[in-house]
């Protein structure tokens, strides 16, 4: 990082490579990559076409360096990248304050998801609607029966 600048409350804007625009707030770190790809660059005033986010190959995965603090949603696109590259199984419809966990053993495969709010819950996974209660969990065997 080159330089970087405390920016308090106000914001700034960022372009990812895929054309999606984010809000960034707080610090604004000025990136200057040597052999990372740039994944997101700022878009306004001084900072405009300085590096925000990159990314780098390290052993079998790769080094993301995100330079500045972002809207959630800059943190969801991310890990929607992220994740496919890792072989980890995206779930881009899941509302907010649901949770999805799998848990493999010796005694079977086990999908928990989990509703962490106060109100009803509905989203299609795996072709199926999926509702839940307010706080309510839900458990999926390997074989796809619930529980």
């Amino acid at each position: 990082m080159a330089e970087y600048d405390a920016i308090g409350p106000s914001t700034q804007q960022i372009t990812t490579s895929q054309g999606s625009t984010y809000r960034v707030t707080s610090w604004c770190g000025l990136l200057t990559p040597e052999t990372a790809e740039v994944w997101a660059r700022y878009t306004g005033r001084f900072y405009a076409g300085t590096p925000a986010i990159t990314r780098n190959r390290f052993g079998k995965g790769w080094a993301y360096y995100v330079g500045t603090v972002g809207e959630k949603a800059l943190y969801r696109a991310l890990l929607l990248e992220i994740f496919p590259r890792q072989g980890i199984p995206a779930m881009d419809m899941l509302p907010a304050g649901v949770e999805v966990t799998e848990r493999t053993g010796p005694g079977g495969s086990y999908r928990f998801i989990f509703n962490n709010t106060l109100h009803g819950q509905s989203f299609p996974m795996n072709g199926q609607t999926v509702t839940l209660g307010a706080m309510e969990v839900l458990i999926q065997t390997g074989d796809g029966q619930w529980r």
